[in-house]
């Protein structure tokens, strides 16, 4: 009896680490009664939610901050900062290499760190950057201008980290047949939410206006 309900919690264990995708760390596979076949289809729809997860979070990236609705409504409250033209550009241009260097900083960090834990520091970083931006509007005219353009470059470096690794991401939990689809995928909607969040930022915008 001790045997068998030993043997039953191992296998509870097992699919438990299956579903983490860290089964092959241990050193024992469920037989007999207690056999975990029946429960294989569990990875593979575990891979497929977590594609989608990372499509949906692709679509949110570009929707919200990546040409989205954040990107229009920068630029138009820097323009009703009574900034001009030259420096909503120089902004916009330092934006996209802090960008770059986030993207290059992605693979040495992933050096010493693992991916769960660069994505968790990068999406709490940019969250937390992006909450203080939007407090930036309390302040001075003169204070107000420099803290918000400091807050917008630094959430465009954490950004970066976070679109490189969604590539390997998709690649970690994407089929070997799906792989170059799910990439491409992943791209498009990012595209396609920059496009989408600007329209919507541009409408919004337009009606609160009318208002």
């Amino acid at each position: 009896r001790y045997v068998t309900a030993t043997e039953m919690w191992l296998s509870i264990i097992y699919v438990i680490a299956s579903y983490l995708g860290t089964q092959k760390s241990l050193r024992y596979k469920p037989k007999g009664v207690h056999r975990t076949n029946v429960a294989a289809p569990l990875s593979w729809s575990c891979e497929r939610v977590n594609v989608k997860i990372l499509f949906f979070t692709s679509f949110v990236i570009g929707f919200s901050h990546l040409g989205g609705i954040f990107f229009t409504f920068t630029n138009l409250l820097l323009h009703r900062l009574n900034q001009d033209v030259n420096f909503i550009g120089n902004i916009n241009a330092f934006s996209q290499i802090f960008l770059v260097l986030g993207s290059v900083t992605c693979p040495v960090l992933h050096n010493f760190f693992s991916e769960k834990r660069i994505l968790q520091s990068s999406s709490l970083s940019l969250f937390v950057s992006l909450f203080l931006l939007s407090y930036t509007y309390l302040l001075d005219n003169s204070s107000r201008i420099f803290l918000f353009s400091i807050l917008h470059i630094a959430s465009h470096f954490f950004l970066g980290i976070l679109i490189v690794l969604l590539n390997p991401l998709v690649h970690k939990y994407s089929n070997k047949s799906d792989l170059k689809k799910n990439v491409s995928i992943q791209v498009a909607l990012m595209i396609l939410g920059g496009l989408l969040g600007s329209l919507f930022g541009g409408l919004v915008v337009k009606v609160f206006l009318h208002q």
